[in-house]
């Protein structure tokens, strides 16, 4: 599979996000600042809350420009079976039914992607199963413990 395709999904994943909050950001930073929401008594906290919420998407688009900033500078690797898994693999892991294809990467959320009918799960490094995958190589069986229990998956193939 094409990593590259995975970044250029997540890019405009990211994108559509920003554009979205962007909008948000503008009209509730214009609607507290607006004669409507004035304080019409000490209770009155509309102009604060549109404040608060302004503030909040401001927070959320700097993070999504520093996401997509981390998208477009992210350097794909191709790993050998013997490479320890880092931030930008693409692993197969087999648990005792079936298999699943994750993509590690170091910010971010985590997404369920569809990349030529496959269902490839963005991981962060920092996610329960990217830490556990982290540093592993081809062959290797980790015990994951889930809100379920504990679980057994092996690493079939890094790229």
């Amino acid at each position: 599979m094409d990593k590259k395709r995975i970044i250029d999904e997540l890019m405009r994943i990211v994108n559509c996000e920003l554009d979205g909050i962007l909008q948000a950001y503008e009209f509730t930073k214009a609607g507290a600042c607006d004669q409507d929401t004035k304080a019409e008594s000490k209770w009155d906290t509309r102009s604060i809350e549109a404040g608060y919420l302004a503030g909040a998407q401001k927070k959320r688009l700097e993070e999504l420009k520093s996401q997509i900033g981390i998208l477009q500078n992210f350097t794909l690797k191709e790993f050998s079976p013997s490479d320890p898994i880092t931030s930008g693999a693409l692993v197969t892991v087999l648990n005792s039914t079936e298999q699943a294809l994750y993509f590690l990467i170091h910010s971010g959320e985590g997404q369920s992607l569809n990349i030529d009918n496959v269902r490839v799960q963005v991981v962060t490094t920092y996610s329960p199963i990217g830490s556990a995958l982290m540093n592993k190589v081809e062959g290797e069986i980790i015990e994951l413990v889930t809100p379920k229990g504990k679980k057994e998956i092996e690493v079939i193939r890094v790229c």
